[in-house]
C-alpha cells in the first residue's frame, strides 16, 4: 500500500459547545488522517444533513439553524480511505 494510503484510525474525542446558535467542535487527530469528514444526521449514525471535507482542521464554529443534531468526524487518507467515526455527539441549538 503506498504511504499515506492506511485506513485512518478514529479520530480523537470529539467535543462540541453551544452558545446561542453558534456551535464549536473540535476532535483529536487521527492516525493517517491527511483530513476530516464532518456529518451531521437527524438521528444516531445518519450524515443525512451535512457531509462534507473540512480539510486538516481539527476544530470547526459557526452558526447552526435551531433543532438536533447527531455530529461524528471520520479521518481521511490522501488515497481517499475514510475510517471509523469519532464518539457521536448530540447538539442541540434552540
Amino acid at each position: 500500500m503506498p504511504s499515506g494510503c492506511a485506513v485512518p484510525t478514529a479520530p480523537g474525542p470529539l467535543t462540541t459547545s453551544v452558545s446561542g446558535r453558534t456551535v464549536a467542535l473540535s476532535w483529536g487527530a487521527a492516525g493517517s488522517a491527511s483530513a476530516y469528514m464532518l456529518e451531521a444526521g437527524s438521528a444516531p449514525g445518519l450524515a443525512n444533513i451535512l457531509n462534507t471535507n473540512v480539510g486538516g482542521a481539527r476544530s470547526i464554529g459557526g452558526p447552526v439553524p435551531p433543532g438536533t443534531y447527531y455530529v461524528r468526524v471520520r479521518g481521511r487518507s490522501t488515497c481517499g480511505q475514510t475510517g471509523p467515526a469519532s464518539n457521536e455527539s448530540v447538539v442541540v441549538v434552540r
